[in-house]
């Protein structure tokens, strides 16, 4: 089950130490969760698919109709063949023209785009998977937390460790988990397309 975006405040929360948001707001969490899915996105966005008529008999698809599309991974055609059948294609703006020549095409077949759109994490929409969920958790705890040490680095500790020790302690951090997202963007990519339903 995905977690809202108030459990992914509450989480981060509770990973800075601050339940009460005393030191970090909600808004500020919000926006570090905003700037951080981007990093989520540029390493393994959400793959997800629309179905796409032909025009007539040209094999040509329009995209326009599609939003969000950070990339496109596969067309599919014919559709719910088993095993899948991936075709090739070029990509000229809005419109992906299929090169397989040896299939014919009729204006009542269509075809699953399979594209790369970014996630989400607003209100009760949420779009990562839990092992995503954890580490963008972790991710913005890190920013958060370096972007404080950044702003204390020469005032001087009443007590426990400098600040500037704390940073690097901080980007350790953050390199543990970077190395987490991008074992998670090259295992298994193969599983990645869902059952159509």
């Amino acid at each position: 089950m995905s977690w809202s975006e108030a459990t992914v405040i509450g989480r981060v929360s509770t990973a800075l130490n601050d339940a009460s948001t005393a030191i970090w707001g909600t808004a500020t969490i919000a926006a570090q969760i905003a700037l951080d899915l981007r990093i989520i996105n540029d390493v393994r966005p959400q793959l997800t698919y629309a179905t796409v008529a032909f025009a007539g008999t040209a094999r040509e698809l329009s995209i326009s109709g599609i939003s969000d599309v950070l990339d496109i991974e596969e067309v599919e055609f014919p559709i719910s063949q088993q095993p899948r059948r991936f075709v090739n294609f070029t990509r000229r703006g809005n419109t992906l023209t299929l090169d397989e020549y040896r299939t014919s095409v009729s204006s009542a077949d269509t075809a699953y785009i399979w594209y790369a759109a970014p996630h989400t994490v607003s209100g009760t929409v949420n779009t990562l998977d839990p092992s995503e969920e954890a580490i963008l958790v972790e991710l913005v705890a890190s920013h958060l937390l370096q972007n404080r040490a950044r702003d204390k680095i020469d005032s001087v500790p009443v007590y426990g460790t400098p600040w500037r020790e704390y940073l690097t302690s901080e980007e350790r951090r953050e390199q543990k988990v970077m190395t987490r997202l991008y074992g998670l963007a090259k295992s298994n990519f193969a599983v990645r397309y869902p059952d159509v339903k």
